[in-house]
Protein backbone atom coordinates (compact mmCIF):
# COMPACT_ATOMS: atom_id res chain seq x y z
CA UNK A 1 0.00 0.00 0.00
CA UNK A 2 2.92 2.51 1.29
CA UNK A 3 4.84 1.29 -2.18
CA UNK A 4 1.52 2.18 -4.14
CA UNK A 5 1.02 5.43 -2.72
CA UNK A 6 4.52 6.64 -3.44
CA UNK A 7 4.55 5.58 -7.04
CA UNK A 8 0.61 6.96 -7.70
CA UNK A 9 2.18 10.16 -6.06
CA UNK A 10 5.38 10.55 -8.65
CA UNK A 11 3.34 9.75 -11.36
CA UNK A 12 0.59 12.46 -10.92
CA UNK A 13 3.58 15.18 -10.85
CA UNK A 14 4.13 13.63 -14.12
CA UNK A 15 1.17 15.30 -15.34
CA UNK A 16 2.62 18.40 -15.08
CA UNK A 17 5.04 17.68 -18.09
CA UNK A 18 1.60 17.84 -20.29
CA UNK A 19 1.80 21.09 -21.03
CA UNK A 20 1.00 21.02 -25.08
CA UNK A 21 -1.27 19.17 -27.17
CA UNK A 22 2.04 17.45 -29.07
CA UNK A 23 2.36 15.92 -25.00
CA UNK A 24 -1.20 14.74 -24.84
CA UNK A 25 0.06 11.19 -25.40
CA UNK A 26 1.90 11.23 -22.19
CA UNK A 27 -1.44 11.98 -20.45
CA UNK A 28 -2.50 8.80 -21.49
CA UNK A 29 0.48 6.88 -20.96
CA UNK A 30 0.62 8.38 -16.98
CA UNK A 31 -3.11 7.75 -16.60
CA UNK A 32 -2.79 4.17 -17.11
CA UNK A 33 0.08 3.57 -15.45
CA UNK A 34 -1.48 5.51 -12.16
CA UNK A 35 -4.82 3.12 -12.68
CA UNK A 36 -2.35 0.00 -12.97
CA UNK A 37 -0.52 0.55 -9.75
CA UNK A 38 -4.14 1.79 -7.58
CA UNK A 39 -4.63 -1.82 -8.50
CA UNK A 40 -1.92 -3.02 -5.88
CA UNK A 41 -3.56 -0.77 -3.22
CA UNK A 42 -7.22 -2.05 -2.83
CA UNK A 43 -6.50 -6.55 -2.15
CA UNK A 44 -3.85 -5.06 0.01
CA UNK A 45 -5.85 -2.40 2.19
CA UNK A 46 -8.91 -5.24 2.19
CA UNK A 47 -5.78 -8.30 3.62
CA UNK A 48 -4.45 -5.25 6.14
CA UNK A 49 -8.02 -4.39 7.68
CA UNK A 50 -8.39 -8.19 8.28
CA UNK A 51 -5.32 -8.51 10.03
CA UNK A 52 -6.38 -5.41 12.73
CA UNK A 53 -9.77 -6.44 13.01
CA UNK A 54 -11.17 -8.95 14.27
CA UNK A 55 -14.08 -11.04 12.68
CA UNK A 56 -16.80 -9.43 13.88
CA UNK A 57 -15.90 -6.26 12.89
CA UNK A 58 -15.28 -6.09 9.66
CA UNK A 59 -18.72 -5.40 7.87
CA UNK A 60 -18.98 -2.35 9.72
CA UNK A 61 -15.20 -1.25 8.75
CA UNK A 62 -15.22 -2.01 5.56
CA UNK A 63 -18.72 -0.04 4.76
CA UNK A 64 -17.26 2.72 6.67
CA UNK A 65 -14.20 2.25 4.17
CA UNK A 66 -16.41 2.71 1.42
CA UNK A 67 -18.64 5.80 2.71
CA UNK A 68 -15.71 7.76 3.29
CA UNK A 69 -13.94 6.85 0.07
CA UNK A 70 -17.77 8.40 -1.27
CA UNK A 71 -17.32 11.60 0.81
CA UNK A 72 -14.12 12.15 0.13
CA UNK A 73 -14.56 11.52 -3.68
CA UNK A 74 -17.04 14.24 -3.42
CA UNK A 75 -14.80 16.40 -1.45
CA UNK A 76 -11.73 15.96 -3.93
CA UNK A 77 -13.91 17.34 -7.07
CA UNK A 78 -15.02 20.50 -5.32
CA UNK A 79 -11.11 20.92 -3.33
CA UNK A 80 -9.84 20.28 -7.11
CA UNK A 81 -12.56 22.95 -8.26
CA UNK A 82 -12.04 25.23 -6.00
CA UNK A 83 -8.09 24.98 -6.72
CA UNK A 84 -8.65 25.63 -10.08
CA UNK A 85 -10.81 28.55 -10.34
CA UNK A 86 -8.10 30.33 -7.59
CA UNK A 87 -5.25 29.41 -8.94
CA UNK A 88 -3.55 30.97 -12.37
CA UNK A 89 -1.93 27.27 -12.77
CA UNK A 90 -3.66 23.94 -13.12
CA UNK A 91 -0.16 22.68 -11.60
CA UNK A 92 -1.31 23.37 -8.36
CA UNK A 93 -4.00 20.41 -8.81
CA UNK A 94 -1.77 17.91 -8.77
CA UNK A 95 0.62 19.17 -6.59
CA UNK A 96 -1.95 18.69 -3.83
CA UNK A 97 -2.92 15.94 -5.42
CA UNK A 98 0.52 14.26 -4.91
CA UNK A 99 0.43 15.17 -1.40
CA UNK A 100 -2.47 13.14 -0.59
CA UNK A 101 -0.92 10.49 -1.76
CA UNK A 102 2.18 10.89 0.40
CA UNK A 103 -0.12 12.04 3.28
CA UNK A 104 -2.02 8.30 2.93
CA UNK A 105 1.81 6.70 2.78
CA UNK A 106 2.40 7.96 5.85
CA UNK A 107 -1.11 6.91 7.40
CA UNK A 108 -0.67 3.32 6.25
CA UNK A 109 2.80 3.22 7.92
CA UNK A 110 1.77 4.70 11.30
CA UNK A 111 -0.62 1.21 11.55
CA UNK A 112 0.55 -1.86 13.16
CA UNK A 113 -0.71 -5.25 12.34
CA UNK A 114 -0.38 -8.19 14.38
CA UNK A 115 -0.17 -11.95 13.34
CA UNK A 116 2.49 -13.41 12.01
CA UNK A 117 5.43 -12.39 10.11
CA UNK A 118 4.82 -12.40 5.95
CA UNK A 119 7.76 -14.15 3.82
CA UNK A 120 7.90 -12.16 0.55
CA UNK A 121 7.81 -14.08 -2.55
CA UNK A 122 10.57 -13.98 -5.06
CA UNK A 123 10.10 -12.19 -8.42
CA UNK A 124 10.01 -15.55 -10.20
CA UNK A 125 6.92 -16.65 -8.21
CA UNK A 126 4.88 -13.74 -8.32
CA UNK A 127 3.12 -15.38 -11.52
CA UNK A 128 2.70 -18.89 -9.40
CA UNK A 129 1.55 -17.32 -6.25
CA UNK A 130 -0.79 -15.55 -9.04
CA UNK A 131 -1.93 -18.56 -10.07
CA UNK A 132 -2.26 -20.24 -6.12
CA UNK A 133 -5.08 -17.21 -5.86
CA UNK A 134 -6.95 -18.41 -8.84
CA UNK A 135 -7.20 -21.70 -7.64
CA UNK A 136 -8.50 -21.01 -4.62
CA UNK A 137 -11.11 -19.27 -5.62
CA UNK A 138 -12.25 -21.49 -8.51
CA UNK A 139 -12.46 -24.34 -5.82
CA UNK A 140 -14.10 -22.34 -3.33
CA UNK A 141 -18.33 -22.09 -4.01
CA UNK A 142 -18.54 -18.69 -1.94
CA UNK A 143 -15.84 -17.13 -3.73
CA UNK A 144 -16.27 -18.27 -7.03
CA UNK A 145 -19.83 -17.07 -6.33
CA UNK A 146 -18.82 -13.67 -5.45
CA UNK A 147 -16.63 -13.23 -8.40
CA UNK A 148 -19.39 -14.04 -10.81
CA UNK A 149 -21.68 -12.02 -9.03
CA UNK A 150 -19.45 -8.56 -9.00
CA UNK A 151 -18.36 -9.04 -12.62
CA UNK A 152 -22.08 -9.30 -13.41
CA UNK A 153 -22.72 -5.88 -11.38
CA UNK A 154 -19.75 -4.43 -13.00
CA UNK A 155 -20.21 -5.03 -16.08
CA UNK A 156 -23.96 -4.02 -15.91
CA UNK A 157 -22.90 -0.72 -14.13
CA UNK A 158 -20.15 -0.21 -16.17
CA UNK A 159 -22.72 0.08 -18.88
CA UNK A 160 -25.48 2.58 -17.18
CA UNK A 161 -22.52 4.21 -16.27
CA UNK A 162 -21.64 5.19 -20.41
CA UNK A 163 -24.78 5.67 -21.02
CA UNK A 164 -25.92 7.60 -18.62
CA UNK A 165 -24.66 11.14 -20.05
CA UNK A 166 -26.54 10.71 -23.54
CA UNK A 167 -29.22 9.18 -21.78
CA UNK A 168 -30.06 12.43 -19.38
CA UNK A 169 -29.14 15.15 -22.41
CA UNK A 170 -30.56 13.65 -25.41
CA UNK A 171 -33.21 10.98 -24.41
CA UNK A 172 -34.60 12.91 -21.65
CA UNK A 173 -33.69 16.33 -22.75
CA UNK A 174 -32.35 17.44 -19.79
CA UNK A 175 -29.71 19.99 -19.05
CA UNK A 176 -25.99 19.37 -18.23
CA UNK A 177 -27.06 20.98 -14.68
CA UNK A 178 -28.98 18.09 -13.73
CA UNK A 179 -25.37 15.79 -13.25
CA UNK A 180 -24.95 17.38 -9.92
CA UNK A 181 -28.18 16.39 -8.80
CA UNK A 182 -28.09 13.38 -10.22
CA UNK A 183 -24.71 12.21 -8.57
CA UNK A 184 -25.52 14.25 -5.20
CA UNK A 185 -28.72 11.75 -5.12
CA UNK A 186 -26.59 8.59 -5.34
CA UNK A 187 -23.89 9.67 -3.24
CA UNK A 188 -26.27 10.60 -0.50
CA UNK A 189 -27.74 7.21 -0.42
CA UNK A 190 -24.72 5.33 -0.30
CA UNK A 191 -23.38 7.40 3.09
CA UNK A 192 -26.99 6.44 4.32
CA UNK A 193 -26.87 3.32 3.72
CA UNK A 194 -23.13 3.12 4.84
CA UNK A 195 -24.01 4.04 8.34
CA UNK A 196 -26.56 2.03 8.92
CA UNK A 197 -24.56 -1.21 8.06
CA UNK A 198 -22.44 -0.09 9.78
CA UNK A 199 -24.37 0.26 12.92
CA UNK A 200 -26.55 -2.64 12.26
CA UNK A 201 -23.69 -5.00 11.44
CA UNK A 202 -24.29 -7.60 14.00
CA UNK A 203 -27.81 -8.35 12.57
CA UNK A 204 -26.60 -8.81 9.05
CA UNK A 205 -25.03 -11.68 7.27
CA UNK A 206 -23.13 -9.92 4.12
CA UNK A 207 -24.36 -13.02 2.00
CA UNK A 208 -27.88 -11.88 2.47
CA UNK A 209 -26.53 -8.27 2.02
CA UNK A 210 -25.27 -9.30 -1.41
CA UNK A 211 -28.09 -11.32 -2.62
CA UNK A 212 -30.80 -8.77 -1.57
CA UNK A 213 -28.06 -5.34 -2.68
CA UNK A 214 -27.45 -7.38 -6.52
CA UNK A 215 -31.87 -7.72 -6.63
CA UNK A 216 -32.18 -4.34 -5.95
CA UNK A 217 -29.60 -3.01 -8.03
CA UNK A 218 -30.59 -5.20 -10.74
CA UNK A 219 -34.22 -3.58 -10.28
CA UNK A 220 -33.20 0.08 -9.85
CA UNK A 221 -30.86 0.22 -12.86
CA UNK A 222 -33.70 -1.68 -14.91
CA UNK A 223 -36.69 1.00 -13.98
CA UNK A 224 -34.10 3.45 -15.26
CA UNK A 225 -35.28 2.71 -18.97
CA UNK A 226 -38.47 3.66 -17.98
CA UNK A 227 -37.31 7.48 -16.53
CA UNK A 228 -39.47 10.08 -18.47
CA UNK A 229 -37.79 12.74 -16.85
CA UNK A 230 -35.01 13.78 -15.01
CA UNK A 231 -35.79 13.92 -11.43
CA UNK A 232 -37.58 10.69 -12.19
CA UNK A 233 -34.07 9.26 -12.91
CA UNK A 234 -33.06 11.13 -9.60
CA UNK A 235 -34.79 9.21 -7.54
CA UNK A 236 -34.27 5.94 -8.75
CA UNK A 237 -30.21 6.64 -8.57
CA UNK A 238 -31.02 7.46 -4.87
CA UNK A 239 -32.75 3.99 -4.78
CA UNK A 240 -29.80 2.52 -6.43
CA UNK A 241 -27.55 4.18 -3.91
CA UNK A 242 -29.25 2.59 -1.07
CA UNK A 243 -27.70 -1.22 -2.35
CA UNK A 244 -24.10 0.43 -3.44
CA UNK A 245 -22.57 0.21 -0.54
CA UNK A 246 -24.04 -3.04 1.34
CA UNK A 247 -22.93 -4.56 -1.75
CA UNK A 248 -19.06 -3.76 -1.78
CA UNK A 249 -18.77 -3.61 1.77
CA UNK A 250 -19.97 -7.39 2.04
CA UNK A 251 -18.21 -8.73 -1.11
CA UNK A 252 -15.05 -7.71 0.37
CA UNK A 253 -16.33 -9.04 3.98
CA UNK A 254 -16.79 -12.36 2.18
CA UNK A 255 -13.56 -12.34 0.63
CA UNK A 256 -11.40 -11.41 4.05
CA UNK A 257 -13.32 -14.23 5.81
CA UNK A 258 -13.09 -16.92 3.42
CA UNK A 259 -9.94 -16.56 1.80
CA UNK A 260 -7.20 -18.10 4.63
CA UNK A 261 -4.36 -15.53 5.67
CA UNK A 262 -1.76 -16.66 3.69
CA UNK A 263 -3.50 -16.28 0.37
CA UNK A 264 -5.10 -12.78 1.16
CA UNK A 265 -4.01 -10.33 -1.70
CA UNK A 266 -3.69 -12.94 -4.27
CA UNK A 267 -7.12 -14.08 -4.03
Amino acid sequence: MIASDLVRALLVLGFLAVTTTDRLWLLFVLAFAQSSVGTFFSPARAALIAEVLPRDRLLPANSLFDMSRVVAGVAGFGAAGALASTSSSLGVVFVADSATFLASAALVASVRAGGRARHAPDRGRILAELAAGLRLVLRTPILGGVVVAATVAMFGLGAANVVLVPFVVEELGASEAWFGALEGAQVAAMVLAGTLVAAFASRARPTRLVTAGMLGLGASVGAMAASGSAWQLMILLFAAGWFVTPVQASVTTILQTAVPPNFRGRA
